[in-house]
């Protein structure tokens, strides 16, 4: 394989190991590329990195094979996106042998697939689909317009007693659910894009537990276990989904509690208490966040030409006068003052 740098590149990708993360109760994160590799031993590569990470073999589809792998471990389980060529993935009888007993969540993200399992009907998948699969069961998965996925992976025996349901051997479609989408959503989150920088010890923790509540809860959860995760996993991927839509809309003049909870059907009772668990109000996040905005805009040199009252408009501010309050509140100084010191620093450079 080329002149033996790749070879050192690829050794270093395969000594992440499934569960080293939970030895040390840290994240660590694997961003993996076939495009590192010369053409010809992409494809190979690409194997091997699947047979040991995975478990599973690839058969590319396509002559000239891409795959962009990322692999997040953290304690207890390991979440995955991948973006590939046209390929058939499948887990054999040797492969399952050295494999473990772990759960797979796995939503479609664009593409679509076909699922082949022994004494089952084949399952079409399109994107936005979630299906479930083990790592001790044998199947055969076809893209045949590219892998686009993500995944999330946890040990058998750290959820199934949580379960209300213990019949795992088949790979099936999953029906979608609030809790599931939810479930994908927080992964996502926790994912970021490749090369993100990893989250503290602490933190890879709780996102560990949240995504271990939010899995339960999507597969459908013991009573008990409901309850626990309803006041913590669940809670947390709410206010993570609920927090990206605001941000998304924050402009927006229909923005406001009810309007919000609507979107996420949930109370504004609810909707109110995610935010004072979270030590703040609905109404002092928005506002801060527009007045981040507004800032921004002021030192842009992009904005140069729009007035301030433009720009207070712009993020969401009915009333220029109460505007200039807050923001000389906030930011121990004027729109004005602001926007005059962020031209100085631009001239001086």
């Amino acid at each position: 394989m080329g002149d033996g740098s790749e070879d050192i590149s690829l050794d270093l990708i395969l000594s992440y190991e499934m569960d080293s993360a939970s030895r040390g109760g840290s994240m660590q994160r694997c961003d993996f590329s076939s495009r590192n590799f010369p053409e010809r031993d992409a494809a190979e590569v690409a194997r091997e990195f699947y047979a040991s990470l995975g478990h599973i073999e690839i058969d590319p589809l396509d002559e000239h094979y891409v795959a962009d792998v990322s692999v997040l471990l953290l304690p207890d389980l390991a979440l995955a996106q991948v973006a590939a060529s046209a390929n058939t993935v499948r887990r054999t009888p040797t492969l399952l042998a050295n494999s473990n007993d772990d759960l797979h969540v796995q939503m479609l993200t664009g593409g679509c697939a076909t699922i082949s399992q022994v004494g089952q009907e084949d399952q079409h998948l399109r994107a936005g689909d979630v299906w479930l699969s083990s790592n001790d069961s044998i199947f055969q998965c076809a893209f045949e317009r590219g892998t686009y996925a993500r995944s999330i992976a946890i040990p058998r025996a750290g959820l199934t007693p949580h379960l209300a349901e213990s019949d795992f051997g088949r790979t099936r479609k999953l029906r979608s659910t609030p809790e599931l989408q939810l479930l994908m959503h927080y992964a996502a989150g926790v994912m970021g894009p490749p090369g993100s920088t990893p989250l503290g010890p602490d933190l890879a923790r709780q996102a560990a537990i949240h995504l271990h509540d939010l899995t339960a809860l999507a597969l459908g959860a013991k009573r008990d276990a409901a309850h626990r995760a309803q006041g913590r996993g669940l809670r947390a991927a709410r206010y993570k989904a609920v927090v990206a839509d605001l941000l998304t809309n924050l402009t927006s003049p229909e923005l406001s509690l009810d309007w919000l909870a609507a979107r996420h059907s949930i109370s504004p009772r609810y909707l109110r208490d995610l935010f004072y668990g979270e030590q703040t109000s609905f109404s002092d996040f928005v506002r801060n966040k527009r007045l981040d905005k507004a800032r921004d805009m002021l030192a842009d040199s992009r904005f140069s030409h729009y007035n301030i009252a433009t720009i207070a408009y712009d993020v969401g501010f009915g009333d220029l006068s109460g505007f200039n309050r807050m923001f000389q509140r906030r930011f121990r100084q004027t729109p004005s003052d602001l926007r005059a010191t962020a031209r100085e620093v631009a001239a001086q450079r």
